[in-house]
């Protein structure tokens, strides 16, 4: 592949599926996946079922990705070498994509309807169990590490040392830029903002258990959720009261104090919100120049 080099970054635009239609209408942008180039025409990426090494290769038929590359340029063999640590140490994935759903929504201003209310509060229910499983794995792993970060490509740069260090602005992670439009909230900030908050309201996770979700679908969550955030648009949607979102902040504060357990006791040393780095904000990080684009097929 002439135009890769190893060590060089690509973010995937968005495939077909509710998943990643969500995660780039989460974001706004066209993106949903990031990998790293590895060596001998392969790539290094954190899927759902644990990390992998694909082959690869450019072909008009690929798959799109941005081309990234780390600027100023510094040398490769450190970036393979923590690849090659995680790859060699097989590195679980237990981050599972309710998870994922729930810190990039905490941490993304959106507009609150009823209907983002009651998807966001059975995301949280989940996301929250789903967390209480992470912790259970972890004290009784006997110290086996466990890759929490949701994205693989941030923490190997990031193992690197401050040369390597992905700059991305804390603003571009929060969307703090948005929050100067009236209607759009980030639960992030609501929740940082008070010790404890009474819930008043649970009516919402209910509901979306009597309709038939007892058993998480992501297809049909990221579905829903991608709707909603489309319903959000519209200026006839029924917007959520401040006291509505009482019950969601509550929730939020709680998954991020679980979130924080779990760097504790995984012994990573990065602020929650690192863990919910996006496609798109490595698309905007200052130091990773674009090289263009190109098509990639894996085998």
């Amino acid at each position: 592949m002439a135009n890769l080099q190893s060590g060089d970054i690509l973010v995937f635009e968005a495939g077909d599926n509710w998943l990643s239609k969500c995660i780039a209408k989460l974001t706004n942008s066209n993106v949903s996946h990031a990998a790293m180039c590895y060596q001998d025409e392969t790539i290094v990426e954190m899927g759902s079922h644990g990390i992998a090494c694909s082959m690869c290769k450019e072909a008009p038929d690929g798959d799109n990705a941005y081309l990234l590359r780390l600027s100023p340029k510094q040398d490769t063999a450190p970036l393979l070498a923590a690849a090659k640590e995680y790859l060699d140490e097989k590195v679980y994935y237990d981050y599972p994509d309710l998870v994922f759903f729930a810190g990039l929504i905490i941490y993304r201003a959106v507009r609150s309807t009823k209907r983002w209310q009651k998807i966001m509060d059975y995301i949280l229910e989940l996301a929250g169990a789903e967390l209480d499983k992470m912790l259970n794995k972890m004290i009784h792993k006997d110290g086996k590490r466990a890759m929490v970060c949701s994205q693989l490509v941030y923490q190997i740069y990031l193992d690197c040392g401050a040369n390597y260090k992905i700059q991305i602005h804390d603003g571009l992670l929060q969307a703090e830029n948005m929050l100067s439009e009236s209607e759009l909230v980030c639960l992030a900030d609501l929740a940082s903002e008070c010790d404890s908050i009474p819930v008043e309201n649970t009516a919402a996770a209910d509901s979306a258990v009597q309709a038939g979700w007892k058993e998480p679908d992501m297809e049909a969550v990221c579905r829903e959720l991608y709707e909603t955030l489309e319903e959000g648009q519209q200026d006839n949607c029924e917007l959520c009261t401040a006291n509505d979102l009482n019950g969601l902040v509550d929730k939020a504060k709680k998954f991020l104090d679980k979130m924080e357990e779990l760097l504790e006791r995984a012994g990573v040393e990065l602020p929650v919100r690192a863990l919910f780095v996006a496609p798109s904000d490595l698309l905007k990080a200052d130091n990773l120049a674009h090289m263009g684009t190109v098509h990639i097929t894996r085998d």
